[in-house]
């Protein structure tokens, strides 16, 4: 093989397709006995870096074919080109142009134009040594590729599981700075994750030193001051038993409604669940918190202490400003005795108005707490009928003699590969809004949705100005937070994927915006096809600028990062503008080539390609060759 190939597949180590893309050329080298003629690779990843001029080589394509993917699409017939790269186009892998002597690479393994962080590869790539020093100086774990202990955890399974460059689980402050400082030294990029329960991956990427907080789970109570202090790394199983314990069950801690979930990323998020209408969101109970920033510094923050970045985490997400160490949580006098009933009910016409007509009368109910915990498509058979809806043959009434012992009964998700739309439905909306949501569940294969009456009561009656806590007003302002999702498995062919995933963006534009612009930032949607997520996050742009005004105080260098975070946006400033809507106009790029950088699902050409952003959803290069083949083929 030639000493090109070889050099070439070096460079892929560690992305993203990287098994795959050498499986391909393998394959390639074999079949087209290509061991001695040209190989020719054009990074497109730093093509806009570089200014490089278009390559040009339309007389050749024209007889050559195009293997992408596993798959062989031949150039002949223009009018395929675009159409076969959009429909099977899915993830980083490379594009492979084959003739009788010749093989192009197009290197699209990095999903970013413009990459300001080191791959591997790069001259600039730390060496093995590198990691081992630095390993040397971590109390806690490291872990590095090839290690039998490298595992990776991502909580949903939908896409390929990020690969980062080393998994550092600090067990001190120390540790945690040592990983910035190899992260900044080698211009890496860095993720962060407590107890990785995220629907959507944001706390995991290739190529990155991560730093996983699980080890750091510390807990103090102070029964005076009924406080709690705790390290990020606690879920709520472990957080109950603890202050149970030291409380003699007199004592609780508002929480989730997963005993799985992490207590940092759940608080700072929002935080809803089960005492939230009783004791205020997560958010509200978050009494102060401590981080280390990027400059290495410790800090902790309140109310009265750098109150206007603290505002800034309370709804916004943590780990984009620092990384916390500590938080401490205000606890509530136990709610004693629990009764629960559980029944189920078909979905019916009248399904929406009997749940309706329950929330009302839960509105004037302080305390109450009712989960739809899953809205399904089929009844449930051989129940007896009442006058309008079926009701369980047997259903359940449940006595606990404390909280925790409710507590313990939930059951904990473990990850799965469902593709979620949220939101929050009030008194006013909450019928018309459930009939149609049902309308979809019923008509929809793989699709359900959860509903919880988590929202209102005493939480709707703190911070009305906003000045505390950073959330959109309509999350107060809600009565029942509803999480629908498609339900997909590791094994569902891309092609299924893309279809669940289309339909739910569209239903939550369609359908859900209709009631409610807000969505919840801890139960996230991937997707946004009007590119509104930090309206939608955050209840307006006039919030969303101060939460990034208190990020650029605390991380002036954006090394904290993750995908829809405040000032996630920052990380392509250096690249071409956005879109022509936004003052793009593409005279100092080259070849008139404007890249729409935001989610990079959307490419534009000022000149030679249409004057319009397509969003291509999780095809995030799809476009992009779309428009490069038939440019170079006219």
């Amino acid at each position: 093989m030639s000493s090109e190939l070889n050099d070439y597949k070096n460079t892929l180590n560690g992305h993203v397709g990287y098994d795959f893309c050498l499986q391909l050329i393998d394959q390639f080298t074999l079949a087209s006995g290509i061991v001695d003629k040209t190989i020719k690779i054009w990074d497109l990843r730093n093509y806009h870096c570089t200014k490089q001029p278009l390559i040009n080589i339309k007389e050749v394509f024209i007889n050559w074919n195009i293997i992408l993917n596993d798959q062989l699409f031949s150039t002949h017939d223009n009018t395929l080109i675009g159409f076969s790269l959009k429909s099977i186009f899915s993830t980083n892998f490379n594009l492979f142009l084959l003739s009788e002597n010749n093989l192009i690479i197009f290197n699209t393994v990095s999903n970013r134009w413009c990459f300001k962080y080191a791959l591997p590869g790069d001259s600039n790539w730390p060496t093995l040594s590198d990691f081992v020093d630095m390993e040397s100086k971590i109390e806690g774990r490291v872990y590095m590729r090839g290690d039998d202990d490298y595992k990776p955890h991502t909580w949903n399974k939908r896409t390929l599981v990020p690969k980062p460059a080393v998994i550092i689980q600090p067990s001190t402050n120390n540790d945690i700075i040592e990983a910035l400082k190899f992260a900044k030294k080698f211009n890496l990029r860095l993720s962060v994750q407590s107890t990785g329960h995220h629907q959507d991956n944001r706390n995991i990427l290739d190529n990155s030193v991560h730093i996983d907080m699980s080890s750091m789970n510390q807990k103090s109570i102070d029964l005076e001051q009924k406080t709690v202090t705790l390290g990020p790394g606690n879920n709520f199983t472990q957080i109950y038993k603890f202050v149970e314990e030291q409380s003699n069950k007199s004592l609780v801690v508002v929480s989730g409604a997963d005993p799985g979930v992490g207590i940092y990323g759940w608080t700072v998020g929002g935080g809803h669940g089960p005492l939230s209408r009783l004791f205020g969101l997560g958010v509200d109970n978050l009494l102060s918190i401590d981080l280390i920033l990027a400059n290495y510094s410790l800090v902790t923050l309140s109310e009265s202490q750098k109150s206007d970045i603290f505002r800034a985490i309370r709804g916004s997400g943590g780990s984009t400003y620092g990384i916390a160490v500590s938080l401490t949580i205000k606890l509530h006098p136990s709610p004693g005795k629990m009764s629960v009933f559980v029944g189920n009910y078909d979905l019916s016409s009248t399904t929406a108005d009997l749940v309706s007509d329950w929330i009302t009368i839960l509105e004037a109910l302080r305390e109450d707490y009712l989960q739809l915990a899953a809205l399904m498509k089929e009844p449930n058979v051989g129940c007896i009928p009442s006058a309008d809806f079926q009701i369980t043959c047997n259903p359940s009434y449940d006595a606990f003699d404390s909280y925790f012992e409710y507590f313990k009964t939930a059951q904990s998700e473990r990850g799965g590969s469902a593709y979620l739309a949220s939101t929050a439905l009030n008194s006013q909306n909450i019928k018309e809004a459930l009939r149609e949501i049902l309308e979809f569940i019923d008509s929809t294969p793989f699709t359900g949705c959860s509903g919880n009456a988590v929202l209102g009561g005493f939480s709707s009656t703190l911070d009305p100005s906003g000045e505390k806590t950073s959330i959109s007003r309509e999350f107060r302002n809600g009565l029942m937070g509803i999480s629908c999702y498609s339900m997909m498995e590791e094994s569902t062919p891309v092609n299924e994927k893309r279809y669940q995933v289309e339909l739910m963006d569209t239903f939550s534009e369609n359908v859900l915006k209709k009631y409610s612009n807000w969505v919840y930032w801890n139960e996230p949607q991937h997707n946004f096809p009007q590119n509104d997520w930090k309206e939608r996050y955050w209840g307006g742009m006039d919030n969303y600028n101060k939460l990034l005004e208190a990020k650029v105080k605390l991380d002036p260098e954006n090394l904290f990062t993750c995908y829809h975070c405040v000032g996630y946006e920052r990380q392509f400033n250096e690249m071409p503008s956005v879109c022509p809507q936004d003052g793009c106009t593409c005279s100092n790029t080259p070849n008139g080539v404007c890249a729409v950088v935001d989610d990079i699902r959307c490419w534009y050409n000022a000149t030679s390609f249409s004057d319009q952003c397509e969003s291509a959803g999780t095809d995030s290069n799809s476009n992009f060759f779309n428009y490069i083949l038939q440019y170079i083929l006219e």
